[in-house]
């Protein structure tokens, strides 16, 4: 057996319905860990789970879970350890929303929203999970974080806001769980998503020129963003396993050289 075995392993990913989290939850269940996605996008989340189920060797349920709601992300977790034989050996944090705003035009309920489903829903997972994870006797929380919030990036403050908060508190998460060896990381991904797209689409021509002309001078790897199966997913997938048993606390940029953690 792979020391980077996730095979029998009871995992929940959140915003597994597509982008980055989809790519995650079907590696996982392709690798035959037992995985719980939780979305909100209830026609695509159900038809990732069907299709990933099918292929085995492992399965992916979905479930509908409002991550900004404490009561709704702490039954959904109950029901699904529960349903997992009362163990978690991993949590994957990737459910979150985009914006493109300027600082001085957010508005209250804007900020509120991006901080409740980024920042909350984080808090939320890693609370309702805790017990489950303690019960492993090894689990790993893994985060998602973002480029944008170590580099200052115009017209994504409450994002990038958002970001820097999760990754906060993934050291410090980590730092207060190390004791039941509940590793928790953070990856920083760098790959084209329908959310970078919602954000580009709002772009003038000009705009997108520039973003464009940034990555290509940026990302040493290709000058080009990255693919969230291909580069992403498998990184997530180590993340979660064994063979990461010594690695917590950490930012782990996943950008293809574009900015570095510290």
């Amino acid at each position: 057996m792979s020391y980077a075995d996730v095979k029998g392993k009871n995992i929940i990913v959140t915003g597994g319905a597509g982008g980055i989290g989809g790519a995650i939850a079907k590696l996982l269940a392709a690798e035959g860990a037992n995985v719980y996605s939780f979305d909100i996008n209830d026609a695509l989340g159900e038809k990732v789970a069907s299709e990933a189920t099918a292929l085995g060797p492992g399965t992916l349920k979905y479930t509908h879970v409002d991550l900004s709601s404490r009561t709704a992300t702490f039954s959904a977790v109950e029901s699904a350890a529960q349903d997992l034989g009362g163990v978690l050996h991993a949590i994957v944090n990737v459910a979150g929303i985009g914006g493109y705003e300027m600082i001085d035009s957010i508005s209250e309920a804007s900020w509120d929203r991006m901080m409740n489903i980024h920042v909350k829903g984080t808090l939320f997972m890693c609370q309702a999970a805790f017990p489950f994870l303690k019960a492993a006797g090894e689990a790993s929380i893994v985060n998602c974080g973002s480029d944008a919030g170590i580099t200052g990036i115009a017209g994504v403050s409450a994002y990038s806001a958002a970001k820097g908060a999760i990754m906060g508190f993934t050291r410090a998460c980590a730092a207060e769980w190390g004791q039941y060896w509940i590793r928790v990381n953070c990856f920083n991904p760098a790959a084209a998503t329908g959310m970078d797209q919602t954000m580009l689409d709002k772009f003038t021509e000009e705009q997108r020129r520039d973003h464009e002309r940034i990555i290509r001078e940026r990302c040493p790897l290709g000058g080009k963003m990255g693919d969230a199966e291909r580069d992403v997913a498998p990184v997530v997938v180590f993340l979660c396993s064994r063979a990461s048993r010594f690695v917590t606390g950490q930012l782990v940029p996943v950008n293809g050289g574009m900015t570095n953690a510290r």
